[in-house]
């Protein structure tokens, strides 16, 4: 938004600018190789007495062009899915030991990421 707006973009800010991509100065396969989010897990109404009750958790997932990977907050990978061969996500690859090495990759992309973000648990 800085730059759409045509201000400077402060050092600590991190993230990359969506505008490249909007201005269409880069294509969108360019743009980024990794994409990462976070889902914050919470009871949907908390000490309902007639529904399930959790404790709030985060978890965790880096998306490839290929491949989705999915963490708990603790770090347990839980979600492998090849999305070139399996869209619907049908088929959770995760612990298969024909993908450990892309498995290994996607944990190893999602730690930097969350190196670089200075990401705690709390």
């Amino acid at each position: 938004l800085l730059q759409a707006a045509g201000l400077e973009v402060p050092d600590r800010c991190q993230g990359q600018s969506l505008w490249p991509l909007i201005d269409g100065e880069i294509a969108p396969e360019r743009f980024r190789e990794t994409a990462f989010s976070q889902v914050r897990c919470t009871s949907p109404w908390p000490g309902h007495p007639l529904l399930p009750q959790c404790e709030p958790r985060r978890n965790l997932m880096a998306l490839t062009r290929r491949y989705k990977y999915a963490t708990s907050e603790a770090g347990d990978g839980y979600m492998l899915y090849d999305l070139e061969d399996d869209l619907n996500e049908q088929n959770n690859l995760i612990g298969h030991p024909d993908f450990a090495e892309i498995e290994a990759d996607m944990r190893d992309r999602l730690l930097r990421f969350l190196c670089r973000a200075q990401w705690t648990s709390s």
